[in-house]
């Protein structure tokens, strides 16, 4: 037999025995491998979905992450990694929309998939993000306080050890710890925190800003910190907090987008809340109904937070007696 066929034969057998290796190492490696032509379609739809909310739409944010998420299930062997951190997405901007039930179950799913000794810097990070996530959905949505502080703890571990000293994940955890110390009365425990993640958000936002991300950081810092004076009735203190936020919200968020809609209401009701005559009745009914008009102008915007701007407003119209006003308000709840 010439030497020519011999050096072919061999190598196809070395072939042969390569994928043989494969295919009993990892069964679904040749599958795998067809279906890379999907890598790239799938990479431009989690990367859309992830920025899908970033101009406040979170129904177009869902839909995005749903379309995704399907694309991935009709593949033979779906990456766990890459299907987790859809369902996270889902759950994320579920909670970002206030439907409980979805954020819970999305954020559950995606953290079901994941490997608690996961040691790659994708796993452990995503595996952060969904414990922050999740302990976020706790706090707002069951008002189990101790669930979600232990969440947020978890996260915070592993950020710390990923992360570094200073990071936009650290203070978004810092952030959190502070408000179920908030929801528990903790006060004077909840401006610590408070007060430590806006000097770390401040400090990012120096190095970047133009970056929207960070600026609505600083603001649900600065919104954070006079709600918390405010409930210590340091109203002084409060006064700056609250101007120093709205300024912020003035200057950075678009006209329409649903982030202004807390500011203006908290601020609003705050002010309500004080009973200090026509001039802080006057700057509560101000505030209040910029919050309302954000609501109907804005998609995504959340239904239960119009419904609860236009109950304030209307008590607002009642304290300056002006009954007939109060009516229209509460007619369109």
């Amino acid at each position: 037999m010439p030497a020519w066929i011999k050096k072919i034969g061999a190598v196809v057998g070395l072939v042969a025995a390569v994928l043989t290796v494969g295919y009993l190492l990892d069964p679904t490696w040749y599958g795998r491998m067809q279906e890379a032509e999907w890598a790239a379609p799938l990479e431009a739809q989690r990367e859309a979905c992830e920025n899908g909310a970033s101009d406040g739409n979170y129904v177009a944010a869902i839909a995005l992450c749903e379309t995704a998420l399907a694309t991935l299930k009709s593949l033979k062997y779906p990456p766990p990694l890459v299907e987790a951190t859809l369902l996270n997405e889902l759950s994320r901007n579920h909670y970002d929309a206030r439907q409980s039930e979805p954020a819970l179950r999305f954020g559950k799913a995606s953290l079901a998939l994941q490997k608690p000794d996961g040691r790659g810097l994708a796993e452990v990070s995503l595996r952060a993000e969904t414990l922050n996530n999740l302990g976020r959905v706790y706090y707002r949505f069951t008002e189990d306080y101790d669930t979600a502080l232990d969440y947020f703890k978890q996260a915070m571990v592993i950020w710390e050890k990923t992360d570094g000293a200073v990071s936009r994940s650290i203070a978004a955890s810092i952030n959190n710890l502070g408000v179920v110390y908030y929801s528990r009365d903790a006060y004077d425990s909840a401006e610590k925190q408070f007060q430590a993640s806006l000097t770390m958000r401040e400090q990012l936002l120096r190095d970047a800003p133009d970056e929207r991300g960070l600026q609505e950081d600083v603001i649900e810092a600065l919104l954070n910190m006079a709600s918390t004076v405010e409930q210590q009735q340091r109203y002084l203190d409060a006064d700056a907090w609250w101007s120093r936020c709205l300024e912020k919200v003035d200057a950075w968020l678009p006209e329409n987008h649903p982030d202004r809609v807390q500011p203006y209401l908290y601020a609003g009701e705050a002010y309500y809340e004080r009973s200090g005559g026509r001039a802080q009745m006057l700057r509560a009914l101000a505030l209040l109904q910029k919050a309302v008009d954000v609501t109907e102008h804005t998609p995504g915007a959340p239904s239960l937070l119009r419904e609860r701007a236009l109950r304030s407003l209307a008590d607002v119209y009642e304290s300056l007696s002006r009954p007939k006003e109060a009516a229209a308000a509460r007619k369109r709840i």
